[in-house]
């Protein structure tokens, strides 16, 4: 990602499951000269498709021991070659990235029709980790954990962030069916992202510890009477004792570090919001789509059920007269690679992302 990015290749992200027939409409669409891949099993699924893949030439392969395969280059292999150029030459490539250069192409998950390769320029992601403002340096200790595959728009510009302001951060490889809440706690992140699908896994398992399910119907329990009738004192210490309790064990459970969750992609449930809102882990809503970027966030202490923030500095919205959302700016996609007719569909002259 950061050495295609940074050396003008235009790259596109591609999730392993996808599968072999939409793998293949994907690399050829976007005439792909060449893939990293993870193992042999991904070597072995481009090998049977390089028949129907003209333009790919070159297979780069991370697991060492799959080094040896046919038409195959190693990741070791490719390190050395590189180091055999001049740090001239490498300057020269570098200096030839422009703004408006193609960085990524995108792809739709294709779920109303056939994916949409959305193209992003280098401004376009470099527009959306500044979002109109000064970039920030991370602390040192600073960890952000990734519950999301880089082909999804948060993930991705979560990654690209922390790459820009010395983040580090961990990418979770998993769903919502098999996310694994010791491995958060092992990773102790000082801030997470994720989808509301995933939230809600994980807002299940932290209910499964410790008696917390039990605490949880209580404190709603009392948090309902206390919205329409007030609460009594002996209610109220009993209130905030639970309220306590349910604290220790989930920020336990989230390695105890954790400042803040950004999530996007659809809304999140009232009762989950006010979960995190009781044990003081502020959730953070943002808006947008992979075609216009970040559009929208909430500042901490912001987000509630129907809130998803202001726009960004360097965003505009408005809304048309059919109520539909508009954005324009320089995170907005100049449009579908190599489909002006799907781009025309969404894009208008003047810039405006339908």
């Amino acid at each position: 990602e950061s050495a295609t990015l940074a050396g003008g290749f235009p790259n596109v992200v591609i999730a392993p499951a996808l599968s072999d027939s939409m793998l293949l409409k994907v690399l050829a669409h976007a005439k792909c000269r060449a893939a990293f891949v993870e193992n042999a099993v991904a070597v072995g699924r481009l090998l049977n498709l390089q028949g129907q893949l003209p333009a790919l030439s070159h297979i780069f392969v991370m697991e060492e021991s799959s080094a040896h395969l046919p038409r195959t280059i190693g990741c070791a292999e490719l390190v050395e070659r590189g180091g055999r150029s001049s740090a001239e030459r490498l300057a020269n490539i570098l200096e030839s990235v422009h703004a408006h250069d193609l960085a990524t192409i995108m792809y739709t998950s294709g779920s109303t029709g056939e994916p949409k390769g959305v193209m992003r320029t280098q401004d376009n992601l470099l527009s959306n980790i500044t979002n109109g403002g000064e970039i920030i340096v991370s602390r040192p200790d600073d960890l952000f954990v990734i519950v999301l595959s880089l082909n999804h728009l948060l993930g991705r510009f979560g990654f690209l962030k922390s790459a820009v302001t010395g983040r580090t951060t961990a990418i979770i490889k998993a769903t919502e069916m098999d996310l694994d809440l010791k491995v958060v706690e092992s990773l102790a992140g000082t801030a997470m992202a994720m989808v509301p699908r995933v939230m809600q896994r994980i807002w299940n398992d932290l209910l499964d510890q410790e008696g917390n399910r039990q605490r949880w119907e209580m404190i709603e329990t009392l948090d309902r009477k206390n919205s329409a009738d007030g609460l009594g004192a002996a209610d109220r210490e009993k209130f905030d004792v639970l309220v306590s309790e349910l604290k220790k064990t989930a920020h336990k459970a989230l390695g105890g570090r954790i400042k803040y969750i950004s999530y996007s992609g659809a809304a999140m449930p009232p009762r989950i919001m006010r979960f995190f809102e009781l044990i003081g882990i502020p959730l953070i809503g943002a808006y947008g789509s992979t075609e216009c970027g970040g559009v929208t966030l909430c500042g901490i202490g912001e987000n509630r059920p129907g809130n998803l923030g202001k726009p960004f500095p360097n965003v505009e919205v408005r809304i048309a007269a059919d109520t539909e959302i508009l954005v324009r700016g320089p995170t907005v996609s100049p449009g579908y690679f190599e489909n002006p007719e799907a781009t025309r569909e969404v894009f208008d002259p003047d810039g405006w992302y339908h």
